[in-house]
C-alpha cells in the first residue's frame, strides 16, 4: 500500500460526505476535546482570535485588547482572568460568566510541574479542552512509518489492523472521513487475514471507543489501550458472528 492508495480509499469513503480527491490536509486542524460551557467558549475564543460581529473599529480594539492579555506569558492571574471576562460579556453583551469557574480552571494546574498558586497555566488549559494534530507538512513522512507497519511481520494481524486505524485518526491527515479511513484500511487487513472487522455497537462501548483516542493524545505509547479494545472486540465479534451463523 502507498501514499497514494490512502488518498484513493480516502477519497472514495469521503465522498458519502463531500466530493473531495482524497488531497492531504493544507491547513493546520485541531479535535476539541470536551464541550466548551459559556465560560470557556468567550475564553477560548479570544485565545484564537476567533470573534466574529465586529465592526473595523471594534475589531482593532479588540486585536490590541488580546496582544496585551495574550502577551506570550504562560500564566495569568485567576483575578486578572476574572476581570478580562467581565469585560468581555460587556463588550459583547453577553450574559454574566460564573467567575468562580476560573477558580477551577486554576486548580486542574496542581499537579503539573510549573503551577502557581492564584495562576492559570494558559497552555495547560488549553490542552485540557483541545489537541493540535500534526502540522500539514509532517503528514507524509508521518504517514510513511505508518504504512511501515504493514511492513512488520513480527506484529499479529489484529494489532496490525489496530495500530493503523488508530495512528491514522492521530495523524488526521485529510479535512474530512479520516476516522472512516482508517477503520476501512483495518478492516480490510482484518479481512486479508480471516478476522471480522469488530461490531461496536453498545453504547458503553462506542462511548470508550471515542475516549480511547482522546487519551491517546495524553500517551506516547496511546495505542496500546486502543489495540486491547479492538482486540477484545474483535474476539466478541467473531464468537456473536460464528453463533448468529449457526
Amino acid at each position: 500500500m502507498t501514499l497514494l492508495d490512502l488518498k484513493r480509499i480516502n477519497g472514495c469513503l469521503s465522498r458519502l460526505i463531500e466530493d473531495n480527491n482524497g488531497a492531504f490536509r493544507a491547513r493546520s486542524t485541531a479535535w476539541q476535546k470536551i464541550e466548551l460551557d459559556h465560560e470557556e467558549s468567550i475564553f477560548y475564543g479570544c485565545m484564537r482570535r476567533q470573534v466574529q460581529g465586529l465592526d473595523s473599529e471594534e475589531l482593532a480594539a479588540f486585536e490590541e485588547a488580546m496582544d496585551l492579555f495574550f502577551d506570550n506569558a504562560k500564566f495569568k492571574s485567576t483575578e486578572h482572568i476574572k476581570r478580562f471576562l467581565s469585560m468581555m460579556t460587556t463588550v459583547f453583551k453577553m450574559p454574566e460568566c460564573d467567575l468562580s469557574k476560573v477558580d477551577l480552571w486554576e486548580a486542574e494546574n496542581k499537579e503539573h510541574s510549573d503551577h502557581r498558586p492564584g495562576f492559570v497555566h494558559l497552555g495547560v488549559w488549553e490542552g485540557k479542552r483541545r489537541h493540535d494534530f500534526p502540522s500539514p507538512h509532517v503528514i507524509e513522512s508521518s504517514l510513511e512509518e505508518v504504512l511501515a507497519l504493514l511492513q512488520n511481520d513480527d506484529l499479529h494481524p489484529i494489532e496490525k489492523a489496530a495500530r493503523v486505524w488508530y495512528e491514522i485518526v492521530q495523524i488526521h491527515p485529510w479535512d474530512v472521513a479520516n476516522k472512516r479511513t482508517g477503520k476501512g484500511i483495518g478492516s480490510m487487513i482484518f479481512l486479508e487475514h480471516g478476522y471480522l472487522p469488530p461490531l461496536i455497537s453498545e453504547k458503553g462501548e462506542a462511548e470508550r471507543f471515542g475516549r480511547l483516542f482522546i487519551e491517546g493524545f495524553e500517551k506516547e505509547d496511546g495505542y496500546k489501550s486502543f489495540v486491547e479494545f479492538i482486540a477484545h472486540a474483535v474476539e466478541k465479534t467473531q464468537q456473536t458472528e460464528h453463533y448468529s451463523a449457526d
